[in-house]
C-alpha cells in the first residue's frame, strides 16, 4: 500500500511538472502572438496613414486640376 501512495505521488509530481511546463509554454506562445499582433496592428495604421495621404495628394490634384479647367474656360469666354 506504502508503494502504491508512493507511485501515486511521483505520477502526480510528475503530471504537475508536465502542467507546468504547458502553462509556461502557452503563456510563451501567448506572449508572442501579443507581439505579432502589435506589430501587425502598427504595420496596419502605417499603410492606412500612407493611403490617406495618397487619397489627399490625389485629390488636391484633381482640384487643382479642376480650377485650371475651370478658370480656362472662364477666360473662353464660353458660358
Amino acid at each position: 500500500m506504502a508503494n502504491q501512495r508512493i507511485s501515486i505521488l511521483v505520477a502526480l509530481d510528475g503530471a504537475d511538472e508536465g502542467l507546468k511546463r504547458a502553462i509556461t509554454s502557452a503563456e510563451r506562445s501567448l506572449g508572442e502572438l501579443a507581439a505579432s499582433a502589435k506589430t501587425a496592428g502598427d504595420r496596419a495604421a502605417v499603410g492606412i496613414a500612407q493611403v490617406k495621404a495618397g487619397v489627399s495628394v490625389i485629390s488636391e490634384q484633381i482640384t487643382t486640376r479642376d480650377a485650371g479647367h475651370e478658370e480656362q474656360y472662364a477666360r473662353s469666354g464660353r458660358t
